[in-house]
């Protein structure tokens, strides 16, 4: 028997959430009255609660308001998905949260190292540019 092929993973199989999707969901869920709200928040925590546990950890250390807002996104985001792919959208596990998170870090990283150097190519041109590719803009445009 000769090798096996590489085992897909459901996220494979999805396509891209519609821009109208993201907005009809939102627009359902702000309208969703305090009740059934909570009624749907504690499903998708005991659905998800390993993600539920990330976004906690992740906030704990910013404002109640920001706190507040990130479990909003969360519920948000979680429906969006639950209402695009329906029953593919499985369990997220802490082992596919954390990396996912430290890819993301690294790439986050790595794109930072290439910025730096993009601008230490531009420094020679003039500091005028090297602000403006900041976004800063050239000197007296503020």
């Amino acid at each position: 028997m000769g090798p096996q092929a590489p085992s897909r993973r459901k996220e494979d199989d999805m396509e891209a959430i519609s821009q109208e999707m993201v907005e009809q969901t939102w627009m359902e869920v702000g309208n969703l009255p305090p009740h059934d709200a909570q009624k749907q928040m504690t499903q998708v925590l005991r659905k998800q609660p390993e993600l539920m546990q990330f976004v906690f950890e992740l906030t704990e250390d910013l404002s109640e308001e920001a706190h507040e807002l990130a479990f909003y996104l969360f519920f948000v985001v979680v429906k969006m998905f639950e209402k695009a792919y329906g029953d593919k959208v499985g369990v997220v596990t802490a082992e596919s949260i954390v990396q996912s998170f430290e890819a993301n870090q690294d790439l986050l990283e790595r794109l930072a190292q290439v910025h730096e150097k993009f601008l230490e190519r531009l420094r020679p041109l003039g500091p005028a540019l090297c602000l403006e590719v900041r976004g800063g803009g050239p000197p007296g445009s503020g």
